[in-house]
């Protein structure tokens, strides 16, 4: 569990952002929506929470001299499920100024267990499980990735720990004639890895 990692990094133009309070506590947080498209990956668009009373006041003053700038956003990358379907979902606690010409995109780093391994419609998809130590609690996601290769499938089994990096994307942006495809916008892994556990080595 030492060796689990998750990372989440968005840059893109912040095109909603609502300031919230969570039930309970009333911890302020803000719900963003990020648009992160690029001719590779398609039309994607990113949701996430920012938290942390500071880093909101500093964001909040950051959008209001750079509306619409690019900007690279950093936290961790989650999922949820809704009617069925999983999405994809980001929780910031921190960003950054970057370069016009950056590239836009929605992206993760993960390392976990890795509980199975499936074939979806001649897809490959990829669950781990990944823990993140969260204060005085352990928190365990299981998260649902595609391989965009997958030769991948292959070289790896269950109960491996592996790294994964990706991005949210469409396997396919445009289609032979240069028009938009079909295909969904999903968690799509680029990189794939077999780890060695810190007790094992």
């Amino acid at each position: 569990m030492s060796s689990h990692f998750n990372a989440g990094n968005v840059w893109g133009i912040v095109t909603k952002c609502e300031e919230k309070k969570s039930e309970g506590k009333g911890t302020p947080f803000l719900n963003l929506e990020i648009e992160c498209k690029n001719p590779d990956q398609g039309s994607v668009r990113a949701w996430g929470r920012m938290w942390g009373k500071e880093k909101i006041a500093a964001f909040l003053e950051h959008l209001k001299a750079h509306k619409n700038d690019l900007v690279r956003l950093k936290g961790f990358y989650d999922q949820y499920e809704d009617r069925g379907t999983r999405y994809s979902s980001y929780f910031f606690y921190d960003f950054q100024k970057v370069k016009p010409e950056d590239l836009p995109r929605a992206a993760f780093i993960l390392v976990g267990d890795l509980l199975k391994k499936e074939l979806v419609d001649g897809e490959a998809l990829l669950t781990l499980e990944v823990v993140q130590k969260r204060k005085d609690i352990d928190k365990a996601s299981q998260l649902a990735v595609w391989l965009l290769d997958v030769m991948a499938f292959y070289e790896t089994e269950p109960g491996d720990l592996i790294e994964v990096r990706g991005t949210l994307r469409k396997r396919e942006a445009e289609d032979f004639c240069g028009g938009s495809t079909d295909d969904p916008i999903r968690p799509y892994v680029i990189t794939t890895k077999k780890r060695v556990r810190k007790d094992e080595e």
